[in-house]
């Protein structure tokens, strides 16, 4: 427990990044804390050519909520794994966001070469505080073609077991063409199954 966000700061890290607001409706402010090390350390990653070291700093992802109760914050969740800083050794960091609103807490990243070097894309993934666990409820995946500059945007909702797919041309005067799919779920992924991003395969040519 704590007062505010410094007192969930082990020695040797500090605040990378941090969003604040209700994630489990009490209408009392919590926070979303990246915390990052000060020392960089080597991790092991996977180019097109070979597997490299790359030396990055580690993250953590610390959730603390507000307990009214005892006027203190309380750790409700983490992980050591999901925000990750190095993606391959062809990138840079591929954390773009944290953002808690309307009780969703939203994390982004980007990708250039992940779904392969004629694409970028970016993802956002949406977890909500239920059961004392954050779900993984929603996601946004938007794939940029290079070479067509067509755009393709997935909105999973995996509540609800489905999929919307817009497809917009380069030409501004087309219209979007938007799909609907059913999304095969047997249960919700949470923040302690989903280790990492870019590793969940939704489908075929998917991978969030």
């Amino acid at each position: 427990m704590g007062q505010n966000m410094l007192e969930f700061v082990p020695e040797g890290w500090k605040i990378f990044k941090s969003a604040g607001g209700d994630l489990n409706n009490d209408k009392a402010k919590d926070y979303a804390i990246i915390l990052q090390s000060r020392d960089s350390i080597w991790f092991k990653e996977k180019s097109d050519n070979n597997n490299d070291s790359v030396l990055a700093p580690a993250r953590i992802l610390a959730i603390i909520l507000y307990d009214p109760e005892c006027r203190q914050y309380k750790l409700a969740g983490y992980s050591n794994s999901f925000i990750i800083s190095v993606l391959n050794p062809e990138e840079g960091d591929p954390f773009d966001t944290i953002i808690i609103s309307q009780g969703f807490l939203m994390i982004g990243f980007h990708s250039n070469y992940h779904q392969g070097k004629g694409f970028k894309a970016n993802y956002l993934y949406k977890f909500r505080y239920q059961n004392r666990q954050f779900y993984l409820t929603a996601a946004d995946y938007v794939k940029y073609n290079r070479v067509n500059a067509e755009t393709e945007t997935r909105n999973y909702y995996f509540t609800n077991k489905n999929v919307r797919i817009t497809t917009k041309s380069s030409n501004a005067e087309d219209k979007p063409r938007v799909e609907w799919e059913n999304y095969k779920l047997k249960k919700l992924q949470t923040l302690r199954t989903f280790i990492r991003p870019f590793t969940w395969r939704v489908s075929e040519d998917v991978l969030l």
